[in-house]
């Protein structure tokens, strides 16, 4: 499985490639990069490719560590992503920090 983002411009055409020599919707192939280090622009970048999520890298160590960064990402997203519509199953970047706290405190 690839880290990161690497090569996913030129791998998700050849993936709805696939999908649709299969006889199934390309437009409904979905892939979710693992460890995107949210650079400015990078989720920008990824969005504009038709990736909907993300699996962001985080610091090793402990919660002393892991908390801060899942607090930057959630101000970040807060401070970037247009707010979800009513209704939406999006989750907000408060309820992914106020959700990553409690898994932190088992």
């Amino acid at each position: 499985m690839p880290i990161g983002s690497s090569g996913f411009k030129e791998a998700l055409p050849l993936l709805r490639g696939a999908f649709a020599d299969a006889g199934r919707d390309p437009d409904s192939a979905e892939a979710v990069p693992f460890g995107v280090l949210p650079s400015p622009g990078k989720l920008e970048y990824l969005e504009s490719l038709g990736v909907r999520e993300a699996v962001l890298a985080l610091p090793k160590g402990g919660a002393d560590e892991v908390l801060p960064a899942l607090d930057a990402y959630a101000a970040q997203s807060a401070a970037t992503s247009p707010r979800a519509e009513p209704g939406s199953t999006r989750p907000s970047a408060r309820s992914l920090s106020a959700g990553a706290r409690r898994c932190a405190r088992g």
